[in-house]
C-alpha cells in the first residue's frame, strides 16, 4: 500500500477585500472568491472582511463574510487585493502573517501596489499580467498565475437552441461601457453600425458607463441601472445577440468575450495579449480580432463588415455545441488546476514562513 498523505494542518485564512459578490460580481471578486473557496474545500477556515457596502455579516458560496472590524491576530495568512486605498492597507502591512495579493490588472494602480506592499506571493489572473507584473516585484515574492473561472456552466440546451442553425438577426452586445473597456469605441461603432444592426449594452462593475448618451433605436442599454447577477446574462444577454464586442484598450484575461464564446456566440475583440490568451482555444471562425494601436477601432479592418462575415460563417450543427462543450471544459479544469496549485503553495508560504 502506498503511503497516506498527511493531513493539512487547517490555516485561517483572512481575506481583505473592497467589495464582494453579491455586492459585485466583477472578474477580480469572483476570481478571489474561487480562489479563497478552493482553499476552504482543503479544509481551511476562510473569513472575508469587506472594506465597502457590507454592514452586517452574511454567508456567501459557503464562506462567512463579515465588515471589516479589524484583522484578527490569530490570521495564518491575508489575502487582498490592490484595489483597496494604500491608507486602509496599513491593517495588512502591520500584520505579522504572510500577504497573498490578486493582482487581475496591469494598470499603473495595481503596478504601484504590487511594488510598495511587503508581500509573500502574488497571484496574477493571466500569463501576460504575470510577465509585465515580475518586473515590479522582489525576487523574493512567489508568483502565480489562476486563470479565471468561468462564472457558471453553460447550459447545454441554450446552446443546442444558438448553434443548430444560423441566426438572421443582428444584435451585438457588450459589456462595461467605461472608457478603459471601449466605451467610446462602443459608441463609434454604433453610429457606423445603424440601422444595419442593433446593440444591447451590460452594465459593468464599476465607474461611469459609456462617455456619449446616445439615444438611438438600435440601442438598448437595458441594465445600466444595476449591475445583474452572472445566472441572469443567458436570459437576458446572450440568448438577445448574435455578436460579442470587446474593444478594450485594456484587458488582463477577456472574461466576457470567453463567456460569450462558452455561449456560443461570435466575438470581434481588440487584439491584446490578456484577450488572446483567454481565447485561444477558438479559431477565426469564432473570434476576430482589431488592433487596437491602428486606426480607429471602427474602420480598422472594416469592424462592420467582420461582424457581418462572421455572422454567416461561425459554426453550427450538433459539431459545433460539441467541439465548444469541449473547449469549455478544458478551461474549467485549467482553471481548477491553478486553483488548487495555488492553495498548495499558500499552505507552503505558511508553512515556511
Amino acid at each position: 500500500m502506498g503511503k497516506r498523505e498527511a493531513p493539512v494542518p487547517m490555516l485561517r485564512v483572512d481575506a481583505f477585500l473592497l467589495t464582494y459578490p453579491p455586492q459585485r460580481f466583477i472578474g477580480a471578486e469572483l476570481a478571489t472568491h474561487a480562489l479563497l473557496r478552493a482553499l476552504s474545500d482543503r479544509g481551511h477556515q476562510v473569513t472575508v472582511h469587506v472594506v465597502d457596502g457590507v454592514d452586517r455579516p452574511y454567508g456567501f458560496d459557503g464562506l462567512s463574510v463579515v465588515p471589516f472590524r479589524g484583522l484578527p491576530d490569530s490570521a495564518d495568512v491575508l489575502v487582498t487585493h490592490p484595489y483597496i486605498s494604500p491608507h486602509l492597507m496599513e491593517p495588512v502591512d502591520r500584520h505579522p502573517a504572510p500577504t497573498v495579493m490578486m493582482a487581475h490588472s496591469t494598470w499603473a494602480h495595481i503596478r504601484k501596489a504590487v511594488s510598495e506592499r511587503p508581500l509573500d506571493l502574488l497571484v496574477s489572473n493571466s500569463l501576460a499580467t504575470h510577465r509585465l507584473l515580475s518586473a515590479e516585484v522582489s525576487s523574493t515574492v512567489r508568483h502565480v498565475v489562476v486563470r479565471p473561472p468561468l462564472r457558471y456552466k453553460p447550459d447545454r440546451a441554450f446552446l443546442a437552441e444558438q448553434l443548430l442553425s444560423p441566426k438572421s438577426h443582428r444584435v451585438a452586445g457588450y459589456v462595461n461601457g467605461i472608457r478603459a473597456k471601449g466605451g467610446e469605441i462602443i459608441d463609434d461603432v454604433i453610429a457606423h453600425a445603424y440601422p444595419r444592426w442593433d446593440f444591447v449594452g451590460v452594465r459593468g462593475g464599476w465607474t461611469d458607463q459609456n462617455s456619449k448618451d446616445l439615444v438611438l433605436s438600435n440601442v438598448d442599454r437595458f441594465s445600466y441601472d444595476r449591475q445583474f447577477h452572472p445566472s441572469e446574462m443567458i436570459d437576458r444577454y446572450y440568448s438577445r445577440i448574435s455578436m460579442h464586442l470587446q474593444p478594450s484598450l485594456t484587458e488582463s484575461w477577456g472574461m466576457s468575450a470567453l463567456e460569450a464564446l462558452a455561449n456560443g456566440v461570435p466575438v470581434v475583440a481588440s487584439d491584446l495579449p490578456g484577450i488572446r490568451e483567454a481565447l485561444r482555444p477558438f479559431g477565426p471562425d469564432w473570434v476576430r480580432y482589431v488592433d487596437v494601436d491602428g486606426p480607429p477601432w471602427v474602420t480598422s479592418g472594416n469592424v462592420i463588415d467582420l461582424m457581418d462575415d462572421l455572422v454567416e460563417v461561425r459554426p453550427c450543427g450538433r459539431s459545433a455545441v460539441d467541439e465548444i462543450e469541449a473547449i469549455v471544459s478544458d478551461i474549467r479544469v485549467m482553471s481548477a488546476n491553478d486553483r488548487s496549485t495555488c492553495a498548495l503553495t499558500i499552505e507552503d508560504v505558511v508553512n515556511s514562513s
